[in-house]
């Protein structure tokens, strides 16, 4: 049962990943602000964050509580030291080391705040301008959203299955459900 647990959970978290990269892809060409570009960033972050958080579920054999407190934080780089196996996402590591470490999903407030109060015509700090303002640098972090989310995906095998109405288990299927349910109170 645990391991199912963990499925499912790696399972909400693989989906809001890809919601997050299809949103993106939505807007992107629709963005030509920089404060709504620094949204559609945040939406990559995320993105991220999440992906990394259903590997994690993914690779946990730890109850579901244990893991979910380890996975509380919206920090990349701590999330990405959790990884078991960061070969597979080296491309989206690299990204989070190299170009995202200073965003965080928090920072878009922070972003918004200096975007509103110094307008894109004034001079914003360099990075903004090598990072948020660029579109082939935020293609860039697509890419390893994608390739993160890609491989997220794969580790969770075929998630659906058929089976008799009669061999349902209702009483393992509502623990497992009291069980997801209760993580909202750790």
């Amino acid at each position: 049962m645990q391991k199912e647990i963990n499925e499912e959970i790696a399972g909400y978290f693989l989906n809001d990943s890809r919601l997050f990269l299809e949103r993106y892809n939505l807007l992107k060409s629709k963005q030509t602000e920089i404060g709504n570009r620094s949204k559609l960033m945040i939406d990559l972050v995320f993105s991220m964050e999440c992906s990394l958080k259903s590997i994690l579920f993914f690779e946990a054999v730890d109850h579901e509580k244990k893991t979910y407190k380890k996975v509380r934080t919206h920090d990349l780089t701590k999330l990405l030291a959790l990884v078991n196996d960061k070969s597979k996402i080296q491309q989206a590591a690299t990204i989070i080391a190299a170009n995202i470490d200073h965003f965080y999903v928090g920072s878009r407030y922070t972003l918004e705040a200096n975007i509103r109060f110094r307008g894109e015509a004034f001079d914003l700090d360099k990075s903004y301008y090598d990072t948020i303002a660029n579109p082939a640098w935020l293609d860039s972090v697509y890419k390893g959203a994608d390739n993160l989310f890609k491989y997220a995906s794969s580790l969770g095998g075929n998630t659906f299955k058929t089976f008799k109405f009669e061999d349902i288990d209702v009483v393992a299927l509502k623990d497992k459900n009291d069980r997801i349910r209760a993580l909202s109170q750790v």
